[in-house]
């Protein structure tokens, strides 16, 4: 049988078998695994694509942890890792590249041992396309690191790798962590998905009882976000996002992971320099949370839940998010949109994801009247073809 990585148990009994002191994480918790798990579809989905253009592809894990938590999972990483495995055993022309890098020296120590624990078995199964890194720095130094070996060594065949870079940080990201991640996002041609700890912001930008905190959040509202430092946070996150995408980047997407009590842990933000990224993030979106824009671990909804209407709960929500598309584009004033436009729109927007633009916004569009093809391709092809908006009647008013 193919040798497709390790799960958690049979990692951890060979972890201990090489350093019973060996230490873990720490107790995982819900929506870290979810987190993770979510991670770990779209590095499946991602392969798909770029195993196909790239002959080296990186996932790049600045903030890595110990590889397994205390109470039994893996981590992002060795998920990744995992799913390299099976990738790299199809495209063996392809170089598979793990970079890992945690400034705890003691979980890098135990990051090691799984190293070597996964070489001996890629080693017995012949499987010589899976390249592991690890390193012990300061994630900002470690990014500006990466940043450098990537320019002067890549840089003149960008379209021969794939890069992943994956900052996932304890508390909100630092000034230096985030112009790093600027500066690499400028150099280099990658995609990033970054943990925007929401609450650490919310709990202590004014923290009177540790001013340092508040004075490290104020520098990244101001100087990095160029921000006034009572601005509205989702607002300041805004255009946090916004300086990511001055770069190399071009779209984004972000999710909200919420606690128990429906307050906002933190924000995954995706960026891409590709339209065909974004798609594939909306892909695993849907995949691992449905049609919801967030996630709280004390949810248990009913999706077989019906309305008197015999709609469902996904029928619901996407009549929703076809509302909301047609009030933006009567308040944009806008009277024409390509289809390209609307993907970018509702993809970075809502829950909505590429196969279901067509038949659950455009057609029901056209035929209530406020949407017109504009015939410039035949019948059947609405993706290359401009849509005239017809927002006069005063029901879209």
């Amino acid at each position: 049988m193919k040798f497709e990585g390790f799960d958690c148990a049979t990692l951890r009994t060979k972890l201990i078998l090489l350093d019973p002191k060996s230490v873990f994480g720490e107790c995982i918790k819900p929506h870290t695994k979810k987190k993770i798990f979510y991670v770990s579809q779209y590095v499946d989905n991602w392969l798909y694509v770029v195993d196909n253009v790239s002959s080296d592809i990186y996932f790049l894990d600045v903030m890595c942890n110990a590889g397994i938590y205390q109470n039994g999972s893996l981590s992002s990483s060795i998920e990744v890792l995992n799913i390299f495995i099976k990738h790299a055993q199809v495209h063996p022309s392809n170089t598979y590249h793990l970079c890992c890098n945690d400034f705890d020296s003691s979980k890098v120590a135990t990051m090691l041992l799984i190293k070597k624990i996964y070489e001996d078995e890629l080693k017995k199964d012949e499987i010589s396309n899976i390249q592991i890194e690890i390193e012990s720095l300061d994630a900002s130094e470690y990014i500006n690191q990466c940043a450098k070996k990537f320019s002067s060594t890549f840089g003149s065949c960008p379209l021969k790798r794939s890069i992943l870079l994956y900052v996932d940080p304890y508390n909100f990201i630092s000034f230096n962590l985030a112009k790093a991640t600027y500066l690499f996002c400028k150099t280099v041609y990658c995609e990033v998905l970054l943990n925007y700890y929401f609450n650490d912001f919310i709990r202590n930008r004014q923290n009177s009882k540790c001013p340092q905190k508040g004075e490290a959040i104020k520098k990244v509202i101001e100087d990095f976000c160029l921000m006034e430092f009572d601005s509205d946070p989702k607002e300041v996150m805004r255009a946090f996002i916004k300086e990511l995408t001055t770069t190399k980047l071009k779209y984004y997407y972000y999710f909200e992971m919420q606690n128990s009590t429906r307050n906002t842990l933190y924000f995954l933000i995706y960026l891409t320099p590709n339209l065909r990224g974004l798609e594939k993030i909306k892909d695993s979106t849907n995949k691992v949370f449905g049609y919801h824009n967030f996630y709280c671990v004390s949810d248990h909804i009913d999706e077989e839940w019906i309305n008197l209407f015999g709609e469902s709960r996904l029928d619901t929500a996407l009549i929703g998010a076809r509302e909301d598309f047609q009030n933006s584009m009567v308040q944009s004033g806008r009277s024409k949109i390509t289809f390209e436009e609307m993907e970018i729109m509702l993809l970075e927007g809502s829950f909505i994801k590429k196969t279901q633009i067509i038949d659950h916004i455009i057609k029901p569009l056209i035929a209530s009247g406020f949407l017109k093809k504009a015939g410039k391709t035949n019948p059947r092809n609405f993706t290359e073809d401009e849509y005239e908006i017809i927002n006069n009647n005063e029901n879209y008013k």
